[in-house]
């Protein structure tokens, strides 16, 4: 069963695959080619104490990351393993074309030794989006 919800110009899908839901994101109408999205697992509406998925891509450095955060405050979200960026997330492929941002990747539903990558067999969440430029020059 797929499931979705879109925010402005940003979408996000998802499917269970077992031991991993799936995810597309799509960015319509990207101006820029140094853009993000992102979604986030919280247990309320607000940003702070989450779960965050990325996905970054920048034409000036020609990178693209796809990579795991938390954030614990309403700040800058932090990496959630600098030595693996995209702990738990597997699969991942990103493309821009024609102002339209795509993102897709794999999410392991639990990694039971990282209780900041929020466990999403057993808990309700509240999907947060974001998108917006990004400055990535490398890959942390």
């Amino acid at each position: 069963m797929t499931n979705s919800f879109s925010m402005g110009n940003l979408s996000v899908y998802w499917e269970d695959q077992i031991d991993s839901y799936y995810f597309h994101l799509v960015i319509n109408n990207t101006f820029t080619d140094n853009v993000y999205g992102a979604v986030g697992f919280s247990f309320d509406p607000f940003m702070g104490n989450d779960s965050i998925d990325a996905c970054r891509f920048s034409s000036i450095s020609n990178m693209s990351v796809i990579e795991a955060y938390y954030s614990t405050v309403k700040t800058r979200p932090t990496i959630l393993n600098a030595t693996n960026p995209s702990h738990g997330l597997f699969n991942g492929s990103i493309s821009i074309s024609n102002g339209v941002f795509t993102c897709s990747f794999n999410r392991f539903k639990s990694m039971p030794n990282t209780p900041l990558f929020y466990d999403l067999n057993n808990s309700s969440y509240f999907i947060l989006l974001a998108t917006g430029i990004t400055n990535i020059t490398s890959k942390y």
